[in-house]
């Protein structure tokens, strides 16, 4: 088994040193449970701020990136947290993967909202990330919020290796609808592709806006095994069985653990 965590906390918009004083206190609780990923919600660093980015976006050469990356490297975690991106004339809603060793890897929001379309500038890469745990190689994908909808995207992270997604949220639904909304697509996400959906949602206030929190996560058989529905800061621990997964692409010995993407005709599809 390997120990993940999720969280679901208030970010404050523009206040950088809360935000990042709160993602360190969560990642001690992650480390203190043996988690080896703490995963916190899309724009956690820098709050909620789609309609005036421009306010708060950040290289990732800033001293915000620099001081998560000090706390995965000082507990031994890596560390997904999100911020608003600048790069040259483009702003990015960015989540940050934030590695023991001092690595420092980005996955770029890659489908927008049409209020974030305004503002934001779409990213190109389904990108999936590796860490090394007790002699495995674990694979994961990011999904942001709405682009969860795109179930392609999701498959290309899978067919790249991912054995898990996950899925930070900004969200302004309470967190008992959120979790009833998400039970309509993610448990198909999981099921489809044989992997491990956890999501998680800003809670509080954040830029005059308000996050309902929420978190879950899915198994590769589509069930929902954990969640949290309280509109209230949390973080969950969860055991993620990597060798069933291994399993499941490996053996394909039945229908109820068949690998589906296997069968997939790419060349027939538009």
């Amino acid at each position: 088994m390997i120990k993940i965590s999720a969280v679901t906390m208030n970010s404050k918009y523009n206040d950088i040193d809360y935000n990042i004083n709160q993602i360190e206190e969560y990642a001690l609780i992650a480390k203190d449970a043996d988690s080896s990923i703490v995963c916190f919600p899309e724009l956690s660093i820098s709050g909620y701020s789609i309609y005036n980015p421009k306010e708060v976006a950040q290289t990732l050469d800033c001293e915000a990136i620099a001081r998560v990356s000090n706390i995965a490297v000082k507990n031994n975690i890596t560390v997904l947290a999100g911020l608003i991106e600048r790069e040259n004339n483009h702003i990015y809603i960015t989540h940050v993967v934030l590695f023991p060793d001092g690595k420092i890897e980005k996955y770029r929001k890659t489908h927008l909202g049409r209020h974030e379309k305004k503002h934001i500038t779409e990213g190109n890469e389904l990108n999936v990330f590796s860490i090394d745990i007790d002699g495995k190689r674990l694979s994961f994908g990011i999904a942001l919020c709405y682009d969860n909808h795109f179930p392609e995207a999701i498959t290309s992270m899978v067919l790249k290796g991912a054995h898990i997604v996950f899925c930070p949220h900004a969200s302004l639904m309470d967190a008992k609808r959120r979790i009833k909304t998400w039970q309509k697509y993610m448990c198909a996400r999981a099921y489809d592709n044989r992997i491990y959906v956890v999501a998680m949602n800003a809670f509080g206030y954040s830029n005059d806006k308000y996050f309902g929190g929420g978190l879950a996560i899915w198994s590769p058989y589509g069930d929902m095994v954990k969640y949290f529905d309280k509109e209230c800061e949390q973080i969950n621990h969860f055991d993620i069985d990597f060798e069933e997964i291994e399993r499941i692409r490996i053996q394909n010995k039945s229908m109820r653990n068949q690998f589906f993407l296997k069968d997939r005709r790419a060349e027939i599809y538009r």
